[in-house]
């Protein structure tokens, strides 16, 4: 069974805003028609072999017959007000970014921000039983980041 979930309506806008602020600047137009047009189309798709994520910045692939481990890892946003913080919390869906994130066997992580799309929780719950293993918690590294990420 394939399904497909949209980035929320929140994460969208807040990108959209981002694209629009860098179309004012002449240099940085094709930069924000590129923001725009993404972020249109950002989704994840579980299928019935894999997941494929796709955002502003990146796509994540993995098959289910390649992971290992399988976690979340939460982030909390630095206080921040003004335009940046609302900005910020309107596209990781809160005060703090969870991060779906999968070791492969051949451990290397892969991770996208679950949190900024529609139905998350049903998101990891359909990931974990595609999976067949239990979800672990994943601590961001040293550096408070996702790619650096502990597992325990």
């Amino acid at each position: 069974m394939n399904a497909e979930y949209p980035m929320q309506k929140g994460a969208r806008v807040a990108l959209y805003v981002a694209g629009g602020l860098c179309c004012l600047l002449i240099v940085a137009i094709p930069l924000g028609i590129w923001m725009i047009v993404r972020a249109a189309k950002a989704k994840v798709y579980l299928t019935a072999s894999g997941v494929r994520a796709t955002n502003v910045f990146s796509t994540t692939r993995f098959d289910y017959s390649e992971v290992a481990r399988f976690g979340l890892c939460q982030v909390a946003l630095a206080k921040n007000q003004g335009l940046a913080g609302g900005l910020a919390q309107a596209r990781v869906g809160g005060n703090v970014a969870t991060h779906l994130i999968v070791q492969t066997k051949a451990d290397k992580n892969r991770s996208f921000m679950v949190s900024s799309y529609e139905s998350s929780q049903d998101i990891i719950d359909e990931v974990g039983r595609r999976l067949g293993m239990p979800c672990e918690t994943v601590t961001p590294g040293a550096a408070g980041g996702i790619y650096s990420a502990k597992w325990p």
